[in-house]
């Protein structure tokens, strides 16, 4: 189920849009990013759910690197800065999250120092370490 109130619903960017830029995505950039190991999620829909992050990720840096992404990336980008801005504050996080500040950092170099140091504290908030050694 999508959030409520994401950023799709409430018309910072058309559904039609990001359909197209999430697909873009799904095909040609993911597998950029180590084997493709990042985006676990098939649909836009599945996305949106699980994480605003994400989503505003996968979005934004499709749109940079599409011909006619200009218009949509200027929509975009504010959101992926806003959403990215109230994570460090945020109680609750996800791994999908995580992964969405990775596609930031990976893509973008103006963040690409920020970004995984925010990451590296949410998976400390998840302990992940401490799962990923108990195995």
């Amino acid at each position: 189920m999508v959030q409520q109130l994401d950023f799709i619903s409430n018309g910072r960017i058309d559904l039609r849009t990001a359909e197209r830029l999430f697909v873009t995505f799904r095909e040609t950039l993911n597998a950029y990013l180590w084997g493709s190991i990042v985006l676990l999620h098939k649909t836009l829909s599945t996305v949106r759910a699980s994480s605003a992050i994400l989503t505003a990720a996968i979005l934004t840096v499709t749109a940079l690197h599409v011909p006619d992404g200009t218009s949509a990336l200027d929509k975009l980008y504010p959101v992926f800065l806003e959403l990215t801005s109230q994570s460090v504050f945020a109680r609750y996080h996800t791994l999908d999250d995580v992964r969405g500040l990775c596609i930031g950092a990976f893509w973008g170099s103006d963040m690409s120092w920020k970004l995984p140091g925010l990451a590296v504290r949410i998976v400390t908030e998840l302990n992940l370490p401490q799962r990923l050694w108990s195995r």
